[in-house]
């Protein structure tokens, strides 16, 4: 696949942090990177060329930033409409990383979201979620957010508690030591999403087939394990490395996936058999009994030379509705009097009809939906709240 099909979008000053690292990582030069922030500062300290940086909202907030309010966010995300629409022709996947908790991306990403829907544009989400010790209110606005605003548009959702960044890591490692590994787990995590698609020169996950994959509403996580082969580190390692990943959330988490993308990528040397091998060995950490969707891609690069890399993500639907058995209905009996008696106007004649009505938006039909504690604000407040108006009729 052609590297801007799939375009990485570092949204505010924790996105522009791990960007600046996802560009001297193998495999990003295939990807488009760019930064968007209400923040001069902090795009600056992405990188990343001036003609991939976006100033949202120069006008409304003169390059200094949200101060931590969503609302000016969303404001300063929301003037960028037109011009990210242009920036985003052509692509196919749309990757967004960022830290909720803050402004830009808390309030920005509902509006990226809309502008890539209303261009038909497979969105994943990687957001980083509010240490434990910040407070529960900011986390409880993260996970708000994720649930009203953010589930019902991408297509993909990886949330990465940062204590959870930090849970294989020492109690004595130097506070300014973690926030950089964790910068590094992110990135390093960041590419070996975008590797499902773009490492497919042995046998590959095609856009359409992954984009099947992913709906709206779908839970994620991604497991990734390195090793060295230049240092001897055998196949298998890599594959115990991934299960072991704090990001895939153990193998308790693969195992309630109904969906499983695996995906190998090493240097020039790494040969078909190989790359089957430890695909095979990663398919078998899951339970056969489990009837579930399993795609796999696998590639080879330069840049990957001496190392092998493989990458699970696992997808969860959470909207799907628990079967009911179906309940027979008792035949009434009726006598031969009550028979000749019957009205064919009694409820028992009456066809049903299904309730099939959609709430119609009028003007705002086509327009990008605008989401707010998870309901549509497009959609009048008396067909939200399902109010009768009576027309006199």
């Amino acid at each position: 696949m052609d590297g801007h099909k799939v375009t990485l979008l570092a949204l505010g000053g924790a996105g522009c942090r791990i960007i600046r690292r996802i560009a001297g990582t193998p495999g990003a030069e295939k990807l488009r990177l760019l930064a968007m922030d209400s923040d001069t500062e902090s795009l600056k300290e992405s990188g990343l060329p001036a003609e991939n940086c976006i100033i949202a909202g120069m006008n409304l907030r003169s390059g200094r930033g949200c101060g931590g309010n969503d609302i000016l966010g969303r404001s300063a995300a929301a003037v960028e409409r037109p011009r990210l629409a242009k920036i985003l022709e052509g692509t196919e996947i749309l990757l967004i990383i960022g830290g909720l908790g803050g402004g830009m991306c808390s309030g920005g990403l509902p509006v990226i979201l809309g502008v890539a829907r209303h261009l038909h544009i497979t969105t994943m989400l990687m957001l980083s979620l509010p240490f434990a010790m910040e407070g529960y209110g900011r986390r409880k606005q993260a996970d708000d957010r994720i649930c009203s605003d953010l589930l019902p548009l991408a297509d993909c959702l990886i949330a990465l508690p940062n204590d959870l960044l930090f849970s294989t890591l020492a109690p004595e490692t130097p506070l300014a030591q973690a926030l950089e590994l964790a910068d590094v787990e992110m990135a390093r995590t960041a590419v070996a999403l975008s590797s499902i698609l773009l490492a497919g020169n042995i046998f590959s996950a095609d856009v359409a087939t992954f984009s099947a994959l992913l709906k709206p509403n779908a839970l994620c996580s991604l497991g990734v394990g390195v090793v060295s082969t230049a240092e001897g580190e055998s196949l298998e390692a890599a594959v115990e490395k991934m299960m072991l990943s704090p990001l895939l959330g153990g193998p308790a988490e693969l195992q309630r996936a109904d969906a499983v993308i695996f995906t190998v990528i090493g240097g020039t040397q790494l040969s078909l058999g190989s790359a089957k091998s430890v695909l095979d060995l990663a398919c078998s950490q899951l339970d056969k009994s489990v009837d579930r969707k399993i795609l796999i891609g696998a590639g080879s690069a330069a840049a990957w030379d001496g190392m092998v890399q493989i990458t699970a993500l696992t997808v969860r639907y959470t909207d799907k509705k628990p079967e009911t058995p179906a309940v027979a209905e008792t035949p009434v009996r009726r006598s031969a009097a009550a028979r000749r008696n019957l009205n064919p106007s009694d409820a028992a004649f009456v066809q049903q009809t299904l309730d099939l009505d959609t709430d119609d938006k009028g003007i705002m039909e086509n327009s990008t939906p605008d989401f707010f504690n998870g309901e549509d604000l497009d959609v009048p407040t008396f067909k939200r709240r399902g109010i009768f108006i009576d027309q006199g009729k």
